[in-house]
């Protein structure tokens, strides 16, 4: 049950978010720039944790 919760807290704390952004920017700008920083904080968190595997594959 406690993991459900963690669950449900992290989706609306994520759509809450995304919401308060559509209010200021739009849907259609909203929904790109949330998924553009996502993705980039993916890919900062992969150099971080795995520098020299990330690092070599996208440099050739």
């Amino acid at each position: 049950m406690k993991i459900g919760t963690f669950f449900l807290a992290t989706l609306l704390l994520a759509g809450t978010a995304l919401w308060a952004r559509i209010a200021i920017q739009g849907v259609e700008l909203a929904l790109l720039s949330t998924v553009m920083e996502w993705s980039l904080n993916t890919i900062r968190a992969g150099t971080r944790f795995l520098p020299n595997t990330l690092g070599k594959r996208w440099s050739s």
